[in-house]
Protein backbone atom coordinates (compact mmCIF):
# COMPACT_ATOMS: atom_id res chain seq x y z
CA UNK A 1 0.00 0.00 0.00
CA UNK A 2 3.02 2.51 0.46
CA UNK A 3 4.21 2.22 -2.69
CA UNK A 4 0.38 3.02 -4.17
CA UNK A 5 0.13 5.59 -1.79
CA UNK A 6 3.10 7.54 -3.23
CA UNK A 7 2.29 6.97 -6.66
CA UNK A 8 -0.67 8.34 -7.95
CA UNK A 9 -0.83 6.79 -11.28
CA UNK A 10 -1.65 3.80 -9.55
CA UNK A 11 -4.87 5.32 -8.72
CA UNK A 12 -6.26 3.71 -12.27
CA UNK A 13 -5.27 0.56 -11.67
CA UNK A 14 -6.46 0.40 -7.73
CA UNK A 15 -10.31 0.95 -8.97
CA UNK A 16 -9.89 -1.58 -11.76
CA UNK A 17 -8.04 -3.86 -9.03
CA UNK A 18 -9.96 -4.09 -5.68
CA UNK A 19 -13.49 -4.25 -7.79
CA UNK A 20 -14.97 -7.60 -8.20
CA UNK A 21 -12.95 -7.80 -11.55
CA UNK A 22 -10.11 -8.06 -9.62
CA UNK A 23 -10.64 -11.53 -9.01
CA UNK A 24 -12.37 -13.07 -11.87
CA UNK A 25 -14.68 -15.74 -11.25
CA UNK A 26 -12.89 -18.04 -13.72
CA UNK A 27 -10.36 -17.59 -16.52
CA UNK A 28 -13.54 -17.77 -18.56
CA UNK A 29 -14.06 -14.90 -17.37
CA UNK A 30 -11.28 -12.62 -17.20
CA UNK A 31 -10.47 -10.12 -19.99
CA UNK A 32 -7.25 -9.26 -21.04
CA UNK A 33 -5.19 -6.24 -22.32
CA UNK A 34 -2.19 -5.42 -24.21
CA UNK A 35 -1.31 -2.53 -21.61
CA UNK A 36 1.04 -1.13 -23.69
CA UNK A 37 0.60 0.29 -26.82
CA UNK A 38 2.94 -1.80 -29.61
CA UNK A 39 3.78 -0.22 -33.31
CA UNK A 40 1.77 -1.89 -36.59
CA UNK A 41 4.48 -1.37 -39.73
CA UNK A 42 3.21 -2.38 -42.98
CA UNK A 43 5.44 -3.35 -46.34
CA UNK A 44 5.36 0.50 -47.23
CA UNK A 45 6.49 1.64 -43.27
CA UNK A 46 3.30 3.27 -42.82
CA UNK A 47 3.02 3.05 -38.96
CA UNK A 48 0.05 2.88 -36.84
CA UNK A 49 0.11 2.31 -32.83
CA UNK A 50 -2.09 -0.47 -31.98
CA UNK A 51 -3.25 -2.08 -27.97
CA UNK A 52 -4.59 -5.40 -27.87
CA UNK A 53 -8.15 -6.46 -25.95
CA UNK A 54 -8.88 -9.62 -25.61
CA UNK A 55 -13.18 -9.60 -24.46
CA UNK A 56 -14.09 -13.24 -23.04
CA UNK A 57 -17.09 -14.71 -25.03
CA UNK A 58 -18.53 -16.06 -21.69
CA UNK A 59 -18.82 -12.19 -20.40
CA UNK A 60 -16.43 -10.78 -17.82
CA UNK A 61 -17.07 -11.29 -13.94
CA UNK A 62 -15.40 -11.38 -10.73
CA UNK A 63 -15.70 -12.94 -7.46
CA UNK A 64 -16.98 -10.69 -4.45
CA UNK A 65 -14.79 -11.03 -1.30
CA UNK A 66 -17.34 -13.54 0.34
CA UNK A 67 -17.27 -15.70 -2.78
CA UNK A 68 -13.72 -15.48 -2.59
CA UNK A 69 -13.58 -17.02 1.02
CA UNK A 70 -16.05 -19.82 -0.16
CA UNK A 71 -14.78 -20.94 -3.47
CA UNK A 72 -11.50 -20.49 -3.00
CA UNK A 73 -11.09 -21.80 0.73
CA UNK A 74 -12.53 -25.19 -0.62
CA UNK A 75 -9.80 -25.18 -3.75
CA UNK A 76 -7.81 -22.52 -4.36
CA UNK A 77 -6.91 -24.29 -7.76
CA UNK A 78 -10.70 -23.67 -8.97
CA UNK A 79 -9.94 -21.35 -11.78
CA UNK A 80 -7.81 -23.40 -13.50
CA UNK A 81 -9.83 -26.68 -12.72
CA UNK A 82 -12.58 -24.91 -14.34
CA UNK A 83 -10.57 -24.26 -17.45
CA UNK A 84 -9.77 -27.77 -18.05
CA UNK A 85 -13.26 -29.11 -17.28
CA UNK A 86 -14.83 -27.04 -19.86
CA UNK A 87 -12.39 -27.99 -22.91
CA UNK A 88 -12.14 -31.47 -21.72
CA UNK A 89 -16.08 -31.56 -21.83
CA UNK A 90 -16.03 -29.62 -25.36
CA UNK A 91 -16.93 -26.45 -23.94
CA UNK A 92 -14.25 -24.28 -25.82
CA UNK A 93 -13.65 -20.87 -24.00
CA UNK A 94 -13.12 -18.42 -26.37
CA UNK A 95 -11.95 -14.57 -26.11
CA UNK A 96 -12.77 -11.85 -29.03
CA UNK A 97 -9.37 -10.28 -30.25
CA UNK A 98 -9.70 -6.38 -30.77
CA UNK A 99 -7.70 -3.71 -31.80
CA UNK A 100 -7.41 0.18 -30.80
CA UNK A 101 -5.30 2.27 -33.34
CA UNK A 102 -3.69 5.25 -32.99
CA UNK A 103 -1.93 7.00 -35.87
CA UNK A 104 1.35 9.12 -34.51
CA UNK A 105 0.73 12.32 -36.07
CA UNK A 106 -2.38 12.44 -33.41
CA UNK A 107 0.09 11.32 -30.38
CA UNK A 108 -0.01 14.66 -28.83
CA UNK A 109 -3.91 15.15 -29.20
CA UNK A 110 -4.87 14.11 -26.03
CA UNK A 111 -4.94 15.09 -22.05
CA UNK A 112 -3.14 12.29 -21.64
CA UNK A 113 0.20 10.19 -22.91
CA UNK A 114 -0.97 7.58 -24.82
CA UNK A 115 2.33 5.54 -24.46
CA UNK A 116 1.66 6.15 -20.42
CA UNK A 117 1.22 2.54 -19.10
CA UNK A 118 -0.76 3.25 -16.17
CA UNK A 119 -3.35 5.39 -18.56
CA UNK A 120 -6.51 3.54 -20.56
CA UNK A 121 -7.26 3.95 -24.13
CA UNK A 122 -11.04 5.36 -23.82
CA UNK A 123 -13.20 3.54 -26.59
CA UNK A 124 -14.88 6.06 -27.61
CA UNK A 125 -11.66 7.84 -28.81
CA UNK A 126 -10.13 4.82 -30.10
CA UNK A 127 -12.92 2.35 -31.24
CA UNK A 128 -12.13 -1.43 -30.97
CA UNK A 129 -11.68 -3.12 -34.14
CA UNK A 130 -12.53 -7.28 -33.97
CA UNK A 131 -9.65 -8.42 -35.68
CA UNK A 132 -10.25 -12.33 -34.41
CA UNK A 133 -11.26 -15.02 -32.23
CA UNK A 134 -9.21 -17.35 -29.84
CA UNK A 135 -10.51 -20.67 -29.08
CA UNK A 136 -8.86 -23.10 -26.77
CA UNK A 137 -9.73 -26.66 -27.92
CA UNK A 138 -7.60 -28.78 -26.36
CA UNK A 139 -5.68 -29.21 -23.05
CA UNK A 140 -1.94 -29.96 -23.13
CA UNK A 141 -0.91 -33.25 -23.39
CA UNK A 142 2.37 -32.11 -21.42
CA UNK A 143 1.67 -29.39 -18.49
CA UNK A 144 5.63 -28.96 -18.00
CA UNK A 145 6.50 -28.85 -21.49
CA UNK A 146 3.45 -26.95 -22.69
CA UNK A 147 2.52 -24.51 -20.05
CA UNK A 148 5.69 -23.99 -17.66
CA UNK A 149 8.11 -23.81 -20.47
CA UNK A 150 6.29 -20.80 -22.04
CA UNK A 151 8.72 -18.13 -22.18
CA UNK A 152 6.40 -15.39 -22.91
CA UNK A 153 8.40 -11.93 -23.79
CA UNK A 154 7.10 -8.68 -25.19
CA UNK A 155 11.10 -8.76 -26.88
CA UNK A 156 10.16 -11.58 -29.32
CA UNK A 157 8.23 -9.92 -32.21
CA UNK A 158 7.37 -11.33 -35.38
CA UNK A 159 8.12 -8.59 -38.59
CA UNK A 160 5.36 -5.91 -38.94
CA UNK A 161 5.40 -5.50 -34.74
CA UNK A 162 7.68 -3.35 -32.98
CA UNK A 163 7.49 -2.10 -29.56
CA UNK A 164 6.26 1.52 -28.72
CA UNK A 165 8.18 3.99 -27.19
CA UNK A 166 6.38 3.25 -23.62
CA UNK A 167 9.19 3.22 -20.74
CA UNK A 168 8.24 0.52 -18.92
CA UNK A 169 7.38 -1.28 -22.14
CA UNK A 170 11.59 -0.69 -23.36
CA UNK A 171 12.87 -2.13 -19.91
CA UNK A 172 10.55 -5.30 -20.39
CA UNK A 173 11.91 -5.70 -23.54
CA UNK A 174 15.25 -6.48 -22.22
CA UNK A 175 14.34 -7.61 -18.46
CA UNK A 176 11.76 -10.14 -19.55
CA UNK A 177 14.33 -11.53 -22.38
CA UNK A 178 17.16 -12.03 -19.33
CA UNK A 179 14.34 -13.87 -16.87
CA UNK A 180 12.83 -16.59 -19.44
CA UNK A 181 16.93 -17.34 -19.81
CA UNK A 182 17.49 -17.97 -16.42
CA UNK A 183 14.27 -19.20 -15.34
CA UNK A 184 14.35 -21.98 -18.57
CA UNK A 185 17.50 -21.75 -20.40
CA UNK A 186 19.58 -19.81 -22.73
CA UNK A 187 18.17 -21.93 -25.89
CA UNK A 188 14.09 -21.17 -24.59
CA UNK A 189 13.18 -20.10 -27.86
CA UNK A 190 14.38 -23.32 -29.52
CA UNK A 191 11.60 -25.28 -27.44
CA UNK A 192 8.98 -26.44 -29.25
CA UNK A 193 6.36 -24.54 -27.62
CA UNK A 194 8.13 -21.36 -28.00
CA UNK A 195 9.98 -21.75 -31.63
CA UNK A 196 8.02 -20.28 -34.81
CA UNK A 197 6.54 -22.80 -37.57
CA UNK A 198 9.09 -22.07 -39.98
CA UNK A 199 12.45 -22.86 -40.50
CA UNK A 200 14.62 -20.23 -39.15
CA UNK A 201 18.32 -19.80 -40.34
CA UNK A 202 20.95 -18.03 -37.85
CA UNK A 203 24.12 -18.60 -36.19
CA UNK A 204 22.83 -19.36 -32.77
CA UNK A 205 25.09 -22.45 -32.09
CA UNK A 206 25.53 -25.26 -29.42
CA UNK A 207 24.89 -24.26 -25.50
CA UNK A 208 22.23 -26.00 -23.13
CA UNK A 209 18.78 -27.56 -24.57
CA UNK A 210 20.23 -26.56 -28.25
CA UNK A 211 18.39 -28.42 -30.23
CA UNK A 212 19.26 -30.17 -33.60
CA UNK A 213 16.76 -28.77 -35.90
CA UNK A 214 17.82 -24.95 -34.98
CA UNK A 215 21.49 -25.70 -35.13
CA UNK A 216 23.84 -24.42 -38.40
CA UNK A 217 25.63 -26.69 -40.66
CA UNK A 218 28.48 -24.78 -41.52
CA UNK A 219 31.32 -24.58 -39.03
CA UNK A 220 30.88 -20.69 -39.82
CA UNK A 221 28.86 -19.19 -37.68
CA UNK A 222 29.17 -15.39 -38.23
CA UNK A 223 29.01 -13.17 -40.81
CA UNK A 224 29.53 -11.31 -43.34
CA UNK A 225 31.77 -14.28 -44.44
CA UNK A 226 32.34 -16.14 -47.40
CA UNK A 227 31.04 -19.61 -46.71
CA UNK A 228 28.53 -19.05 -43.76
CA UNK A 229 25.26 -17.30 -43.85
CA UNK A 230 23.61 -14.89 -45.95
CA UNK A 231 22.28 -12.06 -45.07
CA UNK A 232 18.67 -11.89 -46.74
CA UNK A 233 17.93 -9.10 -48.86
CA UNK A 234 14.28 -9.00 -47.75
CA UNK A 235 13.52 -5.87 -46.01
CA UNK A 236 11.45 -7.10 -42.59
CA UNK A 237 12.31 -4.44 -40.60
CA UNK A 238 11.81 -0.13 -40.75
CA UNK A 239 13.65 1.71 -38.59
CA UNK A 240 11.02 3.99 -36.90
CA UNK A 241 12.76 7.04 -35.63
CA UNK A 242 10.81 9.40 -33.36
CA UNK A 243 8.88 12.86 -34.63
CA UNK A 244 11.04 15.72 -34.62
CA UNK A 245 12.21 17.46 -31.20
CA UNK A 246 10.41 13.98 -29.32
CA UNK A 247 12.44 12.44 -26.53
CA UNK A 248 11.85 9.24 -24.68
CA UNK A 249 13.46 8.26 -21.33
CA UNK A 250 13.69 7.81 -18.02
CA UNK A 251 12.12 11.23 -17.35
CA UNK A 252 8.34 11.82 -15.87
CA UNK A 253 5.24 12.15 -18.16
CA UNK A 254 4.60 15.97 -18.42
CA UNK A 255 1.05 14.70 -18.84
CA UNK A 256 0.46 12.88 -15.74
CA UNK A 257 -2.84 14.08 -15.45
CA UNK A 258 -3.44 10.88 -12.87
CA UNK A 259 -6.81 11.70 -11.74
CA UNK A 260 -9.49 12.16 -14.51
CA UNK A 261 -9.37 8.61 -15.68
CA UNK A 262 -10.34 6.89 -12.44
CA UNK A 263 -12.61 9.89 -11.67
CA UNK A 264 -14.25 9.11 -14.68
CA UNK A 265 -14.68 5.09 -14.18
CA UNK A 266 -15.41 5.67 -10.61
CA UNK A 267 -18.75 7.10 -11.83
CA UNK A 268 -19.29 5.17 -14.86
CA UNK A 269 -19.87 1.80 -12.03
CA UNK A 270 -23.41 1.34 -10.95
CA UNK A 271 -24.39 2.12 -7.46
CA UNK A 272 -23.86 -1.38 -7.05
CA UNK A 273 -20.07 -1.89 -7.60
CA UNK A 274 -19.61 1.52 -6.07
CA UNK A 275 -20.53 0.64 -2.85
CA UNK A 276 -18.50 -2.78 -3.13
CA UNK A 277 -15.58 -0.93 -4.06
CA UNK A 278 -16.10 1.54 -1.39
CA UNK A 279 -16.57 -1.56 1.11
CA UNK A 280 -13.27 -3.44 -0.26
CA UNK A 281 -10.86 -0.71 0.33
CA UNK A 282 -12.47 0.20 3.42
CA UNK A 283 -11.79 -3.87 4.62
CA UNK A 284 -8.39 -2.84 3.03
CA UNK A 285 -7.01 0.17 4.04
CA UNK A 286 -8.73 -0.32 7.59
CA UNK A 287 -5.12 -2.90 8.00
CA UNK A 288 -2.82 -0.35 7.31
CA UNK A 289 -0.87 0.65 10.11
CA UNK A 290 1.00 3.94 8.38
CA UNK A 291 -1.05 6.61 8.60
CA UNK A 292 0.06 8.85 6.37
CA UNK A 293 -0.06 5.66 4.09
CA UNK A 294 -3.72 5.85 4.78
CA UNK A 295 -3.87 9.29 4.75
CA UNK A 296 -2.49 9.56 1.11
CA UNK A 297 -4.72 6.32 -0.32
CA UNK A 298 -7.50 8.39 0.80
CA UNK A 299 -6.26 11.81 -0.95
CA UNK A 300 -5.85 10.00 -4.04
CA UNK A 301 -8.83 8.99 -3.86
CA UNK A 302 -10.37 11.96 -2.97
CA UNK A 303 -8.77 13.63 -6.16
CA UNK A 304 -10.16 11.20 -8.68
CA UNK A 305 -13.59 11.70 -6.85
CA UNK A 306 -14.47 14.17 -4.34
CA UNK A 307 -17.11 12.01 -2.90
CA UNK A 308 -15.36 8.73 -2.85
CA UNK A 309 -12.94 10.21 -1.31
CA UNK A 310 -15.37 11.92 1.47
CA UNK A 311 -17.08 8.32 2.03
CA UNK A 312 -14.11 6.42 2.51
CA UNK A 313 -12.07 9.36 4.91
CA UNK A 314 -15.62 8.95 7.10
CA UNK A 315 -15.25 5.01 7.18
CA UNK A 316 -11.90 4.82 8.08
CA UNK A 317 -11.75 7.93 10.85
CA UNK A 318 -9.59 9.80 9.12
CA UNK A 319 -9.69 14.31 8.92
CA UNK A 320 -8.79 15.14 5.45
CA UNK A 321 -10.41 18.80 5.97
CA UNK A 322 -7.01 20.19 6.15
CA UNK A 323 -5.66 18.71 3.15
CA UNK A 324 -8.65 19.58 1.10
CA UNK A 325 -7.72 22.04 -1.97
CA UNK A 326 -3.97 21.34 -1.95
CA UNK A 327 -1.36 19.67 -4.19
CA UNK A 328 -0.15 16.32 -2.29
CA UNK A 329 1.86 13.60 -3.17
Amino acid sequence: MGFMANSPETTNMQLHLFNDEGIPRSYRHLRGSSVHAFKWINAHGNTTYVKYRWVPKAGIEGLSPDEVKEIQGEEFNHATRDLYEHIENGDYPEWDLFIQRLDPADLDSFYFDPLDATKDWPEKDFPYEHVGTMILNKNPENVFSETEQVGFNPGVLVPGIQASEDKMLQGRIFSYSDTQRYRIGANYLQLPINCPFAQTNNNTQDGVMANPKFQPTSSVNYEPSEEGLQESDEELEFDQPLPDNAVAGRNKTEKADDFRQPGELYRDFDEEKQKQIIRTLTDEWSQVKNEQVVLKLICNMYRADEQLGKTLADNLNVDITPYVGQETR
